[in-house]
């Protein structure tokens, strides 16, 4: 039998409360004809009991002591066989039962090496949409991302250009991207929210700052040149730049609301400046 062209591969460990919504987005879908690889990290918190209502959907489920998110990742990538490949780790869910459904449906599979989504956030109380542009070049990843949860990718890219380099603990997805982009791999954009990912992560970790930009510099001093470099930098200004200076102006000022709107806090770089009491509800008002 041919391969089916999709392949999702879900990378987790210790994740027993969010693993779950992972699990049930998957068996959900509209469209079924794809395999399901399951790496986990030999969990010990019950995440394999979870994992285990879902055995017989799971394709091929790993469970063993691995050397980090990337080498779980690999294992996936050499135990898939689709044509398509998209990681949805564990505690990301995809957008909706329907959506790989959507995605077949605009014909892109098949088409482009790499087929990017837009990408949605979940914090600790909601879901917020990020930007993604619609045409990607290589300079676009001197200071642009693409999330692996709302990509597909090609499984034969990783047979000709190499598997997540291991030496990265934090960016080897990145790396990867420039990479792709610098061996001539197309990229193309659909306009489908594709997963819903958590962003508490070890790339989103404030302990790992230091690692992070470390590992960067490391991986724009294998991949760029200074021009390239300064005409990233100007791209990513004209993408994102309205868009940054609006998240720094508002973690320096912002204002909150109780949920009842009795109460409202004037906040100026994480210290009240300004508490305001009323006695009945007003109309919400969002920082």
């Amino acid at each position: 039998m041919p391969p089916p062209p999709l392949a999702v591969i879900t990378v987790c460990r210790n994740i027993a409360a969010e693993i779950d919504d992972t699990c049930a987005s998957v068996v959900k879908q509209t469209f079924q004809d794809f395999e399901w690889i399951v790496v986990d990290g030999a969990s010990t918190d019950g995440t394999l009991d979870v994992l285990e209502k879902y055995r017989s959907r799971i394709t091929r489920l790993i469970s063993e002591p691995d050397a980090g998110i990337y080498n779980a990742m690999n294992k996936g990538i050499r135990a898939a066989t689709g044509e398509y490949l998209l990681f949805l780790n564990g505690g990301d869910y995809l957008a909706s039962d329907a959506v790989l459904t959507a995605v077949l449906a605009t014909g892109a599979l098949g088409g482009a090496d790499i087929i990017y989504g837009n990408p949605s956030f979940r914090t600790a109380d909601k879901v917020e949409n990020g930007i993604t542009p619609p045409l990607i070049s290589k300079i676009y990843f001197v200071k642009g991302w693409l999330n692996h949860q709302n990509v597909f990718i090609r499984r034969e890219l990783f047979t000709r250009h190499g598997l997540y380099d291991e030496s990265y603990r934090l960016v080897a997805d990145w790396e990867k991207w420039v990479a792709f982009a610098a061996n001539g791999c197309s990229f193309a954009h659909i306009d489908l929210g594709i997963t819903v990912f958590r962003t508490n992560g070890a790339s989103a970790a404030a302990a790992n700052d230091r690692e992070m930009r470390a590992e960067k510099r490391r991986v724009r001093q294998k991949h760029f040149s200074a021009a390239e470099i300064a005409a990233g930098r100007k791209l990513h200004n004209e993408i994102y730049g309205y868009k940054t200076l609006r998240s720094w102006w508002r973690g320096i000022f912002s204002v909150t609301q109780s949920a009842d709107g009795a109460k409202t806090k004037y906040n100026f770089c994480g210290l009240p400046l300004l508490k305001i009491k009323r006695s009945s509800p007003v109309k919400s008002i969002a920082g």
